[in-house]
This record gives C-alpha cells, structure tokens and sequence, in this order.
C-alpha cells in the first residue's frame, strides 16, 4: 500500500456541552458524569457528580469517586447503595 496522509488537527471536544443541553431541555434530577482523562475534566465540572474510571493521575482531584478498574459495574456497588 503507498499513499499518504493529511496531518489534521482535531479539536478537543468539550464533553461538558452536551451536559449544558440536556438540562437546558430536560428537568434531571443529578447528573452523572464517568471518565478518565483530562478530555474529562471539564465534564466533571458541570455534573453533579464525577465518577474516575481507572483515572490519570490529573483527573483524580476533579472526581467524586475513584473506581481503579476498568470494570463498570463497580458503578452500581457506589450508586447502588449510597443513592438509592
């Protein structure tokens, strides 16, 4: 295969935006929010709350909850329980 490529830049994605619609549109009760990277942070920032996923170490400080694994039903034994 020979050919080449263009080199673009693709813009950070604000994933706090969406959140901002949704409850512009909708009545939500809280907002959950489940990442881990700095893409992330400013999500965490706009939800009630932040949910770290096997988190980068600069994430950390933004989140409500830490799960170290990757492991997403780890999110029920915290909701499950605490936000019944």
């Amino acid at each position: 295969m020979a050919g080449s490529t263009l080199k673009r830049f693709i813009p950070l994605i604000d994933k706090s935006e969406p959140i901002k619609a949704l409850r512009k549109e909708y009545n939500f009760g809280k907002v959950i929010a489940v990442g881990d990277g700095a893409n992330d942070i400013a999500m965490f920032e706009e939800a009630d709350i932040a949910v770290g996923i096997a988190p980068k170490d600069i994430v950390r400080k933004y989140t409500d909850y830490l799960i170290e694994s990757k492991d997403l039903w780890e999110l029920i034994g915290i909701f499950g329980e605490q936000h019944a």
